[in-house]
C-alpha cells in the first residue's frame, strides 16, 4: 500500500513507541511512502532547516528502498501538456533512485 505523506507525518512523536510512518513502513516491504516536492519544501523551511531535515529524514532513513518521489506538479503539467493526455503515474523513477541515495548517506549519519 502507497501512503502520500507530508512534512507533518515524517517525525516521530515523543509519545509515540512508533510514528504512524514507521509503522506503515515496518508492517510489510510492499508498503510505500511517497514523497512530493512539496514535502521536501516544507522539510527545508523555519529558522533551523538542518535541524528539521535530519528530523524529517530520519524515519525514511531506514527503509529508503520503501520510499517513492513524485515529480514536481510543474513537470506532470508539462508532460500532460506534451502528451495531450493524463498522466498515468505520478513517481518518479529518477527522482526515486536518487532520493534512496540520499537517504542511505543520510542513514550514515545518524547511525
Amino acid at each position: 500500500m502507497n501512503l502520500v505523506i507530508d512534512q507533518n507525518r515524517l517525525r516521530s512523536k515523543p509519545h509515540e513507541p512508533f510514528a504512524p510512518l514507521e509503522a506503515h513502513l515496518k508492517a510489510a516491504p510492499e508498503n510505500m511512502a511517497v514523497l512530493t516536492d512539496t514535502a521536501v519544501f516544507e522539510m527545508l523551511e523555519g529558522n533551523a532547516p538542518v535541524y528539521v531535515a535530519s528530523k524529517s529524514l530520519e524515519i525514511l532513513s531506514k527503509y529508503p528502498d520503501q520510499v517513492l518521489a513524485t515529480d514536481g506538479t510543474g513537470v506532470l503539467m508539462r508532460k500532460e501538456l506534451a502528451d495531450g493526455k493524463a498522466i498515468a503515474g505520478l513517481v518518479s523513477d529518477d527522482l526515486t533512485k536518487r532520493l534512496r541515495a540520499l537517504l542511505r548517506k543520510a542513514r550514515l549519519y545518524y547511525d
